[in-house]
């Protein structure tokens, strides 16, 4: 559902639980290609539980993913990427 790049280590956040991996979210975004959106600098989601974006007063944006209890920030740079995943 989602990789999460911390320090030196990748969280990979799946339907059974969680995992540390010893993969890169580059790495993860070469093997895995299309299937995988970059929301963040430090974040990957699986493209096809994307839900939605929710928006703050603040400015910030946070992708709901399907599987999901918290939602994810979305850096500004990714937010028209992800906005064009909803679309497509």
């Amino acid at each position: 559902m989602a990789a999460l790049s911390e320090d030196k280590y990748t969280r990979l956040i799946h339907t059974e639980g969680e995992a540390i991996i010893d993969l890169s979210l580059k790495e993860l975004e070469t093997q895995f290609g299309d299937r995988l959106l970059r929301i963040h600098r430090h974040a990957l989601i699986n493209r096809a539980r994307l839900q939605g974006v929710i928006s703050q007063a603040q400015g910030q944006h946070f992708a709901d993913v399907l599987g999901l209890v918290q939602p994810l920030e979305i850096s500004r740079r990714a937010l028209p990427l992800v906005r064009a995943a909803l679309a497509g």
